[in-house]
Parts: structure tokens; C-alpha cells; sequence
């Protein structure tokens, strides 16, 4: 049963309208099928936000709207939504009668376009890609492996994979943001990662398991006093690996060593 499962099935018999805490729906899902808090973000379930770590928004669980910051009502799924959606205050999208529309460039102020789409690099190219975001499946991924994860190099490229890869479970380090020397801690553990992921590339590993189960006993330590969780760990090695493979145009699936360790993750 995978986690959006355990949530559904935690507010199934809920009425319609009913308002939730941000503890509350952590700690109902968590008695109901032990999952741990940390994994358990209410606003992932939302009608009107999103952010960037969420792909394929549309067909995600939607099961609540976020009427004030730490407070939801619950809706449900299918739930004839009216409204727009946000990603960190910028309007991306909006349901009209349960039907969702992505916004276009047209829809949107220039300012809020250029913040979206927050693009490292600004040429005819990119700018054609981002133009047809939302036409071309294809063009989709080209646009985000040139602006979030292609580099000139190999090493640009493991570079920007782990800080892409970061982002996907940065959310849920709890209190993270306000230690003090948080940036430290970070940059140490990203280039622990970068290290290991271009030793692996170059020379590989005859004992995957134990040199990815290692990589994560390393991670964690490197984190020191602050809390990184094993599944923590495990997302940002994996996610890394998913990038680089996926939006690179380095070829690792045909270097001999990468042969089965990539099954793993593309399975």
C-alpha cells in the first residue's frame, strides 16, 4: 500500500467540509497505518497548491484545500474544485468545476512567468521550450533537463542532479531552515554525494547494495546533530541517480558497470 493509499484510506469516511490541523492529519494518518510524520505533508494533498517536487499535478491525490496557513478542509477526491492553484504564492494553474487547466505563458503577468519557470540560462532555445511547455511531452523534458540538470560537463552534471534531487525531499527536514550553520551541513553532505556518484561513474562497484547502503550511513552522518532520516538518504541517492539518467547526456545506462544497478531505480 503505498502512502497515498494509507492517506485516503485515513480520511475516507471524513465529512465533506470537515477542518484538519497540519498535526492533526499527520498524526491521524500515522495511528492509522504507522507511517512516519516526517513523510506525511498535508499541503502535497491540496487542490490549490502545489510545488515543484510534485510532477503529473493533475492526476495527484487531491483530497483537501488549504484555507489558511497549518488548517485544511477536506473535500475529497474528484471533488467538483473551483479555484486556482499556487506554487509558493504564483498562480500555475486552475480547477473549474474538478477540471484542471495549466496556465499558459498568456495567463500569467511576465514577472510571474519568469518566476516559475526560473531558468539558469536565457537563449532562443530555452526560451522556444518554455514557450510550448505544456504542448509537448517531449519538449517537457528537454526544457527540464537543460534548465534544472544539463551541464557542459560530467561533473556539472552530477553537480546539478544532487541539488535537483535536494529539492525533492528537502521539505521534509523538520526544522532544518532555522539551524545556524544549516548551509554548512548541506553543502558538506552535497558534496559527499557528488564524490561518491563520480567515483561510482568512473570506476563503478562489484557490491552495489553495500557500497548504496554505505552512501547512506555516510549521508546521515554527515548530517551530524541534524536528523536525516535512512529514507531521506535513500530519496536523495536514488533521485540523483533518476536524474542523471533521465534529462543527461552522458550515457550511463550503456557503461558496463551501470548495466544492473540502473534496473533498480528505472524499475
Amino acid at each position: 500500500m503505498t502512502i497515498f493509499d494509507k492517506v485516503r484510506k485515513s480520511f475516507a469516511n471524513c465529512e465533506i467540509g470537515e477542518v484538519f490541523t497540519t498535526q492533526e492529519i499527520i498524526s491521524k494518518v500515522h495511528t492509522d497505518f504507522g507511517v512516519n510524520p516526517d513523510s506525511i505533508i498535508p499541503s502535497d494533498y491540496c487542490y490549490n497548491i502545489t510545488n515543484n517536487g510534485i510532477y503529473n499535478y493533475e492526476n495527484y491525490l487531491h483530497i483537501f484545500e488549504q484555507i489558511q496557513r497549518g488548517k485544511y478542509k477536506y473535500l475529497g477526491e474528484n471533488y467538483t474544485y473551483t479555484g486556482k492553484v499556487y506554487n509558493k504564492g504564483t498562480p500555475v494553474g486552475e480547477w473549474i468545476n474538478g477540471k484542471y487547466y495549466a496556465f499558459t505563458r498568456d495567463s500569467l503577468r511576465q514577472d510571474q512567468y519568469d518566476k516559475f519557470f526560473n531558468t539558469a540560462q536565457d537563449n532562443k532555445y530555452i526560451l522556444n521550450i518554455k514557450e510550448n511547455y505544456y504542448k509537448n511531452v517531449d519538449q517537457r523534458i528537454e526544457f527540464l533537463r537543460i534548465s534544472h540538470v544539463h551541464g557542459k560537463t560530467v561533473e556539472e552534471a552530477i553537480r546539478n542532479s544532487v541539488k535537483r534531487a535536494y529539492r525533492d525531499f528537502c521539505r521534509t527536514l523538520r526544522g532544518f531552515g532555522s539551524v545556524k550553520n544549516n548551509t554548512v551541513v548541506k553543502d558538506k553532505a552535497e558534496n559527499l554525494l557528488c564524490s561518491e556518484l563520480r567515483i561510482f561513474l568512473t570506476v563503478g562497484t562489484s557490491h552495489f547494495n553495500e557500497w548504496h547502503k554505505n552512501l547512506m550511513q555516510k549521508l546521515i552522518e554527515s548530517f551530524q546533530d541534524q536528523r536525516l532520516t535512512l529514507g531521506q538518504a535513500q530519496k536523495w541517492i536514488n533521485m540523483s541517480f533518476k536524474y542523471l539518467y533521465c534529462f543527461t547526456a552522458y550515457n550511463l545506462y550503456n557503461a558496463p558497470h551501470c548495466q544492473d544497478n540502473f534496473s533498480a531505480f528505472l524499475s
